[in-house]
């Protein structure tokens, strides 16, 4: 996929730092990335162009937008992540009329105003670094729930993991002294650092940040006298590229975001305090509420952090030499925010809303997804009423091609999701053919109608090879037995062209089974299929349609991309790749009823009618 990120500033923030180090990992996985900001030379290996994103001045956005269009353009840019809303402002500008998709990560609370509350600029997909974050956009900013995600900031912690304790009297205050953090600081600098120097004698205190100008709140001032006071044991080391040493030497962190993520990452106890608030030391069973604000970053503004601050940093420096339990605290912390941090997790996920959002500009409305099951060459006599008869489906295609429609595969879905494949060759109206359970009827009937038009579907077939018939439905009730097919007529549709999908071993209800037959029946089922028929097997059909939140969560662990349903599902495909809205056609439908069933309103129609 070619990828651009785009960031304003010329300051080296936390923003900045997530879009630099996950392209470097995108680039790492195959990707072609591009960076471009108001930097003169972005710090890092990958191609940058600088474009003043930071001028809001009237004319130099019209420039911006212009030169952002043509970057977009020569370098077949497919994804723009914008990482501030003045990046997000330039670029839904600019790709109108383009192929490109614009997802945008809102790494801080945005400015209330008229022009952020009417005005959407932040794309087909928004990436919220926090649940506070998350809420704002919808609550104060009116934004669309339903693409706004939370994400945090993924990072590449270090392989070392030393497991001694700390000098829990080196404590480093980090981040940003400009803005709004910077005045956080002053408050520290006044009425936090003196009183601790004082009442302990051990304490060092290490300040790690610069300002672009004066720190706010007279926070020079407050600085120099800390430094004049207690000397050597007040260490300022200005802006540091890399805060790796300062984090091994100390035993607490002060602050919030990446800074927090990282220390916890490291092992090391952190007294969570941003721009927003102070949340205290973190602790395990703390460490979920915390999260939520981005550890003191995003969440509702306090007016003052100094008595919190103190109180925590007393009580933490009062029992840090009988800490002996801290070792198995920090160690907790240490591998939840390994497991959940990753650049690689929150990179996998970051790259499936690349793909929701290329889909979303695409595909914006409903993708109809129809479910046959069998085609014989007469109506059949069945109480299920789950069969169209030859002549019947050959009236349905010459509909459909009447309608324009054309059926694609979720391979074919995949490859323009993915950016393998170009959107232009994306067709105006898709529709997805399904046909589940494998009968031969569908080989011998609806193959070659289908063939005739160059049209092929998606087959979902069962994994069991002594299944002959569809003894699910005789053994349920009364029902003609059905002829599934062999494995050669199987190897003979996929040389068709057509798309296998996974369906079980045996057509069970996975709903009624324990977790390790369920399990069985999805994950090696797939595994099975894969192995015989050598085929990627992409979507799953729930047998039945039924299914519960354990049901899907097993399908998504065994690899699935995709899982479609029974007359319930998302709105659209990325509402949820694995339940997805499929329509039953039944015997008598009419041209009418195909008429709606294949319309792109008609999955909103059927939740309004009947609240599924």
């Amino acid at each position: 996929m070619n990828i651009l990120h785009l960031f304003s500033g010329n300051v080296f923030t936390g923003a900045v730092e997530h879009a630099l180090e996950l392209g470097a990992w995108q680039q790492q996985q195959g990707h072609q990335v591009w960076l471009a900001s108001d930097f003169k030379d972005a710090p890092g290996a990958l191609p940058h162009t600088t474009i003043p994103v930071h001028d809001r001045r009237y004319r130099q956005r019209f420039r911006n937008r212009a030169l952002l269009r043509q970057l977009v353009l020569d370098k077949d840019i497919q994804v723009v992540h914008a990482h501030s809303r003045a990046a997000s402002a330039i670029a839904h500008g600019a790709l109108k009329g383009t192929y490109a998709a614009l997802v945008s990560t809102v790494h801080g609370r945005q400015h209330v105003h008229f022009s952020s509350k009417t005005f959407d600029v932040y794309g087909e997909r928004v990436i919220a670094i926090s649940e506070d974050l998350r809420q704002h956009l919808i609550t104060d900013l009116n934004k669309d729930a339903r693409k706004i995600h939370v994400l945090p900031n993924g990072l590449t912690f270090p392989e070392s993991d030393n497991q001694e304790l700390p000098d829990f009297f080196h404590l480093a205050l980090i981040g940003r002294l400009g803005g709004p953090k910077g005045a956080r600081a002053a408050e520290l600098f006044e009425q936090v650092f003196p009183r601790l120097l004082t009442h302990f004698p051990a304490l060092h205190v290490h300040i790690v940040g610069s300002a672009e100008g004066a720190i706010p709140n007279n926070g020079d001032a407050h600085l120099d006298a800390l430094k004049t006071q207690f000397g050597d044991r007040v260490h300022i080391h200005g802006f540091l590229t890399d805060i790796g040493p300062v984090l091994q030497s100390c035993g607490l962190i002060i602050g919030a975001g990446r800074v927090a993520i990282r220390a916890l990452g490291m092992g090391k106890a952190v007294l969570a305090l941003g721009e927003a608030s102070c949340e205290g030391i973190v602790l395990p069973e703390a460490m979920e509420q915390i999260s939520q604000s981005n550890f003191g970053d995003t969440g509702p503004s306090e007016p003052t952090v100094a008595e919190k601050a103190l109180l925590a940093l007393n009580g933490f420096l009062l029992s840090a030499t009988q800490q002996t339990h801290f070792l198995d605290s920090r160690r907790a912390l240490q591998a939840l925010v390994r497991n959940r941090y990753t650049l690689e997790q929150v990179g996998g996920a970051i790259q499936r809303l690349y793909e929701a959002a290329r889909m979303q500009k695409f595909q914006p409305r409903w993708l109809p997804a129809l479910m046959y099951h069998k085609i014989p060459d007469a109506p059949i006599d069945t109480p299920h009423r789950i069969f169209v008869t030859k002549d019947r489906f050959a009236r349905h295609l010459r509909f459909f091609a009447a309608r324009g429609l054309t059926p694609v595969t979720f391979k074919d879905y995949e490859a323009v999701a993915t950016g393998k494949r170009s959107g232009r060759q994306w067709p105006q109206k898709p529709i997805l053919l399904t046909f589940d359970d494998g009968y031969q009827s569908v080989l011998r009937n609806a193959v070659p109608l289908m063939q005739a038009r160059g049209w092929v579907g998606v087959m979902y077939v069962l994994a069991d090879r002594e299944l002959a018939a569809n003894n699910w439905d005789v053994a349920e009730v009364a029902h003609p037995e059905s002829r599934l097919m062999t494995p050669e007529e199987i190897r003979e549709l996929i040389r068709k062209g057509w798309e296998i999908g996974g369906h079980t071993f045996t057509h069970p209800r996975l709903d009624a089974l324990l977790p390790e037959a369920r399990s069985h029946e999805i994950r090696e089922s797939k595994a099975a299929i894969e192995n015989q028929f050598e085929v990627p097997v992409l979507s799953f059909a729930y047998p039945f349609g039924l299914y519960t939140d354990a049901v899907v969560q097993d399908v998504r662990d065994a690899g699935y991309g995709y899982a479609v349903a029974t007359d319930t599902g998302g709105l659209q495909i990325e509402d949820d790749r694995y339940r997805i809205f499929r329509v039953n056609i039944f015997p008598e439908e009419s041209w009418f009823s195909l008429w709606k069933k294949t319309a792109s309103w008609y999955r909103r129609y059927y939740f309004r009618k009947r609240g599924q």
